[in-house]
């Protein structure tokens, strides 16, 4: 969603939840629940057309897939594979995740894939394994924004630029950030919070990175939506010793 409708869909209240808010640029209200109880999952749309796939609830990964339509959430097709953990973008009949927590070795995943309202297909690979990253854009003009490679990496200061077809490097972050959250498309995007920078804030306007104002609370895992650099929204999350 954006800065005045967004939707906050499922999500880590241990040990996971179905639960969905919409936000209106002042409060938060209770919407119909997912038919998936599932965290850190992907997203994408609108309060009226939004998506949510991946996600995870113990003990596996989740490939489901749900549509809302303003009223009420629907299972779609599935992912080919169970991810969680990973970046995404787009609309809900053209949206694109990447990256994200796949298990086994390695753990990290570079795939892409590509959903079209109906149906899921690869979409072309990240230059390396990512997870814990965060993503915003478009199917075709899409950011991937930090996260780290395995289990004791470091946050990565690495960003990748997708066309639709493929992923280039772009300008690298002024610092590493992973389980951060990110809003706004390519030419005009927000990298904010995670662990390595839990309360920074910095803004991409496709070839740079500039500082900008810390968020009121640090935090990791949390959600973002935003259409612009000047219009970011970020929630939950975790500071410990609570969300």
């Amino acid at each position: 969603g954006i800065q005045t409708a967004a939707i906050a869909a499922g999500g880590s209240e241990p040990p996971g939840t179905n639960k969905t808010e919409e936000y209106n640029g002042s409060g938060w209200t209770a919407n119909p629940t997912l038919g998936t109880t599932r965290y850190s999952s992907f997203g994408a749309g609108t309060t009226t057309a939004g998506l949510i796939s991946g996600g995870y609830l113990s003990p596996s990964r989740k490939d489901e897939t749900e549509e809302y339509d303003g009223t009420s959430w629907s299972e779609q097709s599935d992912m080919s594979e169970g991810r969680y953990y990973g970046g995404s973008a787009g609309t809900q009949t053209a949206a694109a995740v990447f990256g994200g927590s796949k298990g086994g070795s390695p753990p990290a995943s570079t795939a892409t894939e590509e959903y079209d309202g109906t149906n899921w297909a690869n979409g072309g690979a990240l230059p390396s394994e990512t997870f814990q990253s965060a993503g915003c854009g478009t199917q075709t003009a899409a950011l991937s924004i930090g996260g780290r490679t395995g289990p004791s990496s470091t946050a990565l200061t690495g960003v990748n630029l997708y066309d639709g077809s493929s992923w280039t490097a772009g300008t690298a972050l002024p610092a590493g950030r992973k389980t951060g959250s990110a809003s706004g498309v390519q030419t005009s995007a927000l990298s904010f919070a995670g662990s390595g920078d839990p309360d920074g804030c910095v803004g991409f306007d496709g070839s740079a990175w500039t500082s900008n104002p810390n968020m009121a609370t640090g935090r990791a895992l949390l959600a973002g939506a935003g259409a612009s650099v000047t219009s970011g929204l970020g929630f939950g999350g975790y500071n410990p010793p609570g969300n």
